[in-house]
């Protein structure tokens, strides 16, 4: 029953209550009530947390074993060992020495290899034979905060019960918080500390020179956008209070395969910076000296920055390749996008830095028990999870190395066409995508002509301000002629909006007069000559549009993110928040599509402009903004494409920025080469997943060769036996990836048939309800029983491998003749 309950409650919420009082319920009916107000609650939890403490302390005793084993640690084994006969060894002693083990037994190998811990969290990042060193960034992470998985400060003060660790707990000690912490502030200027940002410095207007800081590939002005649109995005966000919150959140660092690495437990109210830090420090120590890293953040323009400016992982700048998550890439400027982004930026092949956002909606139902629960019981229920979603995702991995794989080969196809249809070679491409690159991301103007320039687009803006409040005045004042009167606006509120106007008007002339005499001699005549050109002013208007667009279209995604994981995860408990944030962003739609039909209308004016050769020389005709793709903002929809908005070049356009051909086949030449990361990727963790079975295949072998304890050797067993499953799963669906070593999975083939056919009988009994050998003789296909010969069993790759996995589950290997053999085997 506690078995029953400890894997109930690894998939579903925390709540013994309903459990304990049907039980009681149930009881009673029977004639056996319980006396005393909630006693089999409180019994039942105390007995299933020590249940769950121990199971957990079980798993960190075999799998030290299996590892000191498969490394040939042997003297683990030797004749004083805890677990031979004869001898009688505190449970709770050797399962601390076992987690000891796995926190130092990196510290023996020199960090020649990742740390055993690594290893364990993820078998394809982290391998001893580092099959991804030739990458350009040998493993890929995401980082991420979230600030629903919190706890209410204690009713009747402190709640520090006695600690309770979880064997494989993902948590970074307080300490190590408090030392990254340290270091942050020690580096940065008290008056400097930040939530996200670098250093609370001003945004650049213009007044003063961009640039492009040491370290950086991107201007400060656009830095300085991506942080303006994240911190109006942030003081949307609903935080958690430090004076009802002890625990305001969590931030994970996660590899790609959204395997949790290690989790930080926040006690502020924002996402503080010193909380990465502290992942990555961590991280760094439990790695070569020589691995690279590819991190995914939402704000990880912000965090390079940090580290640029302040010093932060100073030792680690030339090992670490940031990248932003790819949903959330919309809140940051196009040029930060264009060096940033991982569709754009090498290294990071097919990885979207999203593994976070799904682990937070896996954890999500221990949000509400969670919320009142106590300190460590906190930390060791979600750590509990957190180990129950491993072993899930261990099942997994071959389907997801599979999915990614056929995922890859569409997309390079893709790319391949999109190639093929511009006409142009991959060399030419490249180029022409280094030269989009270096030209988007210059720094802006000098501070004298960007001023200039300023100034001149404002005046117009006044002007076509004026010009508006004229017709509105032209308006009421033939309404006042005709004596045109409504309830809601009699005469008299005629006269005063028209006395308003009029005064607004005056205003605006003398505004415009006085910067008018403010600009200099080449500014006048430039103003003189843009106030004449119908296409310039519909230019500047459309590229006012556009602005406006992209400003409503991130705060609208931005309300929705909250949505999108409710999307994917629909039981949500905050229905009513959402309901009232889906209206508010259904009122704003329509808006939205009006300034699209706006800016798309001033974009056929210009269009019509140049056709009838009113436009200035190589003009180019922005393109429109389709409905059909307007609330997308992936990062290569035309809502980022500003061509033919800018003013700054007159001369010819490039083919990068006028020939569609052109711009298609760089797209194209993007996808190919990030599929190709990710083709040799997945061809090495492939490799890297043999290799794991391989050594922990050996660790169990060597183990149970070793080992005369009955209990240890029962699971052990029980542990190969899960082994054997795996690869049946794994063999099957990484049959299509190239890279096959040679070396197999670790059993031979006919330790693999074996099992293959126990399991096939067992769930043949399983289904049909009649014990085995019955089943067995009532098979008609003898002529299909096997042979003793072993070339009929020798699996010479993947494919008959995968044949004979099949054959068994059809049943084609249930004769009687085969049962007899295998008997022999077992």
């Amino acid at each position: 029953m506690l078995d029953f309950i400890h894997e109930l409650y690894a998939r579903s919420a925390l709540n013994l209550s309903a459990w304990s009082g049907s039980l009681e319920a149930c009881l009673a009916r029977q004639g056996y009530p319980i006396k005393g107000q909630d006693v089999l609650r409180r019994k039942m939890a105390s007995t299933v947390k020590w249940y769950n403490y121990m199971v957990a302390q079980k798993e960190a005793v075999i799998d030290s074993v299996v590892w000191n084993a498969s490394r040939d640690s042997l003297q683990v084994f030797n004749g004083e060992s805890a677990w031979r006969e004869g001898e009688d060894v505190c449970g709770e002693d050797l399962a601390f020495d076992a987690i000891e083990d796995q926190d130092n037994d990196w510290e023996d190998v020199g960090l020649d290899e990742p740390s055993r811990y690594l290893q364990d969290r993820c078998p394809l990042c982290f391998s001893s034979r580092r099959g991804t060193r030739e990458c350009q960034s040998e493993v890929i992470l995401c980082l991420d905060a979230n600030f629903t998985q919190k706890r209410r400060n204690p009713a009747r003060g402190e709640d520090r019960s006695p600690p309770l660790i979880h064997p494989f707990s993902v948590f970074l000690l307080q300490e190590e918080v408090s030392k990254a912490k340290a270091y942050v502030e020690g580096l940065r200027p008290s008056e400097s500390r930040g939530a996200t940002g670098p250093a609370r410095t001003k945004p650049n207007t213009g007044a003063e020179e961009d640039s492009v800081d040491s370290g950086m590939r991107v201007p400060n002005s656009v830095l300085d956008g991506c942080l303006e649109s994240f911190t109006a995005a942030d003081e949307k966000r609903t935080k958690a209070s430090t004076r009802l919150f002890a625990d305001t959140g969590l931030m994970a660092l996660l590899c790609r395969h959204d395997r949790p690495l290690w989790l930080v437990n926040m006690m502020s109210a924002g996402e503080r910076q010193y909380y990465a830090i502290a992942l990555l420090l961590k991280f760094f120590s439990h790695v070569p000296d020589d691995m690279t890293l590819g991190l995914l953040y939402d704000v990880a323009c912000q965090l390079h920055r940090s580290c640029m400016k302040w010093g932060f992982l100073k030792e680690y700048h030339p090992r670490i390749r940031w990248s932003v998550s790819v949903f959330h890439a919309y809140g940051h400027q196009w040029a930060c996008q264009l060096i940033y982004h991982p569709r754009k930026c090498d290294g990071f092949g097919l990885s979207d830095g999203e593994g976070c956002e799904r682990f937070w909606a896996a954890i999500k139902i221990l949000i509400p028990a969670l919320r009142v629960s106590g300190y460590h019981q906190r930390l060791f229920a979600i750590d509990g999870l957190v180990a129950y979603l491993n072993a899930k995702s261990l099942r997994s991995l071959g389907r997801w190395l599979g999915r990614k794989w056929d995922h890859c080969q569409k997309k390079k196809a893709e790319g391949a066409t999109l190639i093929n249809k511009s006409g142009c070679p991959r060399e030419v491409l490249s180029k022409y995508w280094e030269e989009q690159v270096e030209s988007q991301t210059k720094p802006l103007a000098k501070a004298s002509e960007h001023a200039a320039k300023r100034a001149v687009k404002e005046i117009l803006a006044l002007v076509k301000h004026r010009d508006g409040l004229k017709v509105q005045m032209a308006k009421i004042t033939r309404q006042i002629r005709r004596n045109d009167t409504t309830v809601e606006m009699d005469m008299e509120d005629l006269v005063t909006l028209s006395l308003s106007l009029t005064t607004k008007i005056n205003e605006l002339n003398e505004t415009i007069a006085n910067r008018r005499r403010a600009l200099g001699a080449s500014a006048k005549d430039s103003l003189d000559r843009l106030s004449k050109s119908d296409f310039v002013k519909n230019r500047l208007n459309a590229a006012a549009l556009k602005s406006r667009i992209c400003n409503k279209l991130r705060g609208r995604k931005f309300e929705l993110e909250r949505l999108d994981r409710a999307s994917r995860n629909p039981s949500s408990t905050d229905n009513k928040l959402q309901a009232q944030i889906q209206a508010q962003v259904s009122r704003h739609e329509p808006n939205i599509l009006k300034l699209v039909k706006r800016y798309n209308d001033t974009v056929g004016v210009m269009e019509s402009l140049i056709q009838q050769r009113k436009a200035p020389r190589n003009a180019i005709v922005p393109k429109r903004i389709p409905k059909e793709r307007l609330f997308t903002l992936d990062v290569d929809d035309p809502i980022w494409d500003m061509r033919g908005l800018d003013d700054d070049d007159d001369g010819k356009a490039p083919p990068w920025l006028a020939d569609d051909a052109v711009i298609h086949g760089i797209r194209g030449h993007l996808v190919v080469l990030r599929c190709e990361e990710e083709e040799e990727r997945l061809v090495e963790e492939r490799q890297h997943l043999q290799q794991w079975s391989r050594s922990v295949w050996k660790g169990l072998q060597t183990a149970l060769a070793l080992v005369s304890n009955d209990d240890l050797r029962w699971a052990l067993v029980n542990r190969q036996n899960d082994l054997l499953s795996l690869i049946m799963e794994w063999s099957k669906d990484v049959v299509r990836i190239p890279g096959d070593d040679g070396d197999g999975w670790g059993p031979t083939e006919r330790e693999l048939r074996t099992h293959i056919y126990r399991v096939s009988q067992q769930e043949f009994a399983f289904n049909v309800g009649f014990d085995k050998v019955v089943t067995c003789q009532d098979n008609d296909h003898d002529d299909l029983a096997l042979e003793d010969d072993e070339d009929e069993w020798y699996i010479e790759g993947d494919d008959e491998l995968l044949e004979v996995v099949d054959g068994m589950y059809l049943g084609e290997l249930y004769g009687q003749d085969t049962y007899d053999d295998m008997e022999d085997t077992l």
